[in-house]
């Protein structure tokens, strides 16, 4: 029987900032895009094994609306991988997780 991860879970959520640190720390804003002072948000989803391998290949699942900015998504999470380990005790009996990551491209020229 499946049972649903419970995001509000404060184990969940340490763990995922956690992730997320990795995964911003090695973002890079298309210089182009930055010029052009375009910005938007990536939605990638991955599937992540309990030891915080990718079960299967990170995709975007929403578009920014440019390529670039999903393609530079998509290398940061891949690039972070493999995640930590999922914490034994979180969605415990579940072999792997879903996650969905908005990834915010935040302009700085733009007011």
């Amino acid at each position: 029987a499946f049972s649903a991860l419970d995001t509000s879970d404060a184990r969940y959520r340490t763990w995922l900032l956690a992730q997320r640190r990795r995964i911003e720390s090695r973002l890079a804003f298309p210089r182009s895009r930055q010029l052009a002072r375009d910005q938007g948000t990536s939605v990638v989803r991955v599937v992540v094994r309990r030891d915080g391998a990718a079960a299967d290949a990170p995709h975007v699942i929403r578009s920014s609306g440019f390529d670039d900015l999903d393609s530079a998504a998509l290398l940061a999470v891949r690039s972070s991988l493999p995640f930590g380990p999922i914490p034994a005790d979180l969605a415990a009996g579940q072999p792997e997780i879903t996650v969905t990551l908005p990834i915010e491209f935040a302009n700085p020229m733009v007011d």
